[in-house]
């Protein structure tokens, strides 16, 4: 629930103040509803919300992460051998998920621009072998409350992350955050073995 509520902040954070973001990973077994709930989040702005995976190669991403608002990443794709290896997957995903600004050249465009990383990225996970990074925020679920869905309004969801943001953005200090960066690196490290 606190890596939840964190990351919406974050994902405020991201679009009025151009602050990267954790990557959010739920991760636990198939079937669970984790994918459906990342679309319940995301329909408050169907046009901006991505479900793909992400491939790490070319400058697809790029494009991806400056025009969407929420982004399921549902696999990642190595494509060449060299992405294959592990901490070349790491380090481009460390990338995509800190990157605050991309140069990035538009198809037909002639010169490259400066556009802000707008996406919030959100990883669903069913089994072992993903690249780990102090920049995720890994939440185990053995079940979902599917009670949200029909009790819950995910415009209403948005409205308290965006309320609870503007407080934070005003009486913040990093000393508030110290507790959950510290439960961040326990469960990461969890699964770092």
């Amino acid at each position: 629930h606190l890596y939840l509520r964190y990351w919406l902040m974050g994902a405020v954070a991201k679009i009025w103040d151009n602050h990267p973001n954790y990557l959010l990973v739920l991760h636990g077994q198939q079937c669970l509803g984790k994918s459906y709930f990342v679309r319940w989040l995301g329909n408050v702005l169907p046009a901006y919300f991505a479900q793909s995976p992400i491939s790490l190669q070319g400058r697809d991403k790029y494009i991806d992460l400056t025009t969407r608002f929420i982004w399921e990443i549902s696999e990642i794709e190595p494509g060449k051998k060299k992405a294959c290896d592990q901490e070349f997957q790491a380090t481009t995903l460390e990338e995509l998920i800190t990157s605050v600004l991309i140069r990035l050249r538009l198809p037909y465009e002639r010169e490259h621009q400066m556009y802000p990383a707008t996406a919030s990225l959100v990883m669903t996970q069913n089994g072992v072998g993903f690249p780990v990074s102090r920049s995720m925020l890994i939440c185990r679920l053995t079940e979902v409350d599917w009670h949200y869905a029909t009790e819950m309004n995910p415009h209403q969801v948005w409205a308290q992350a965006v309320a609870a943001y503007g407080q934070l953005r005003q009486t913040a200090s990093t000393h508030q955050l110290a507790p959950l960066l510290e439960l961040q690196q326990k469960i990461n490290r969890a699964y770092e073995r």
